[in-house]
């Protein structure tokens, strides 16, 4: 990301700035959270740093656990050899990330109410998400909570059904 001349230094300077002020904002998942693996992203690989035979892809995004459980996308556009955005997809399965919880998910850019996809109680999230050239962004997850709670529901799935008792019996 360093650049040699002035102009290039200037904006690798707020790509820095804006991923800090991200890094403070989020911080309740990128620094008090847990990282988790990372999505899967359909785009284009550009070459943005290189290193002798190692390319990195102009897209790089992380998925991030707070300490309630709820889930963040931290998500980049590093790409510094177009200035044009970059619209890629994401696929996210819920079952990998240890959610638990069925219903509705929806998915905002963090701090901001609006929302950006609302899903169907899929488990397996797929979108697409469209970032400038050196633009940050972390997007929260909403994962339905349980209107009840039951000491049976072992799993946290708000159902109590057989998966509990199995996982009861498992423990005795």
């Amino acid at each position: 990301i360093w650049a040699s001349n002035y102009n290039n230094y200037v904006d690798s300077m707020n790509y820095i700035a804006t991923l800090t002020s991200l890094k403070s904002q989020a911080s309740e998942y990128l620094m008090l959270g847990r990282m988790l693996r990372p999505p899967v992203i359909d785009a284009a690989t550009l070459p943005v740093l290189t290193s002798g035979n190692v390319t990195l892809p102009a897209i790089m995004a992380s998925v991030w656990q707070n300490q309630n459980g709820q889930l963040a996308l931290a998500v980049t556009n590093m790409n510094k050899i177009t200035q044009s955005p970059l619209t890629f997809n994401v696929e996210m399965d819920l079952d990998e990330y240890g959610v638990k919880t069925a219903g509705n998910y929806d998915l905002y850019e963090f701090g901001n109410p609006a929302l950006i996809i609302h899903s169907t109680s899929s488990r397996l999230l797929q979108f697409s998400l469209t970032l400038s050239s050196k633009e940050a962004k972390v997007y929260e997850l909403s994962v339905p909570v349980c209107s009840g709670f039951s000491l049976s529901d072992t799993n946290l799935d708000c159902v109590v059904n057989l998966d509990d008792f199995w996982d009861m019996a498992d423990d005795w």
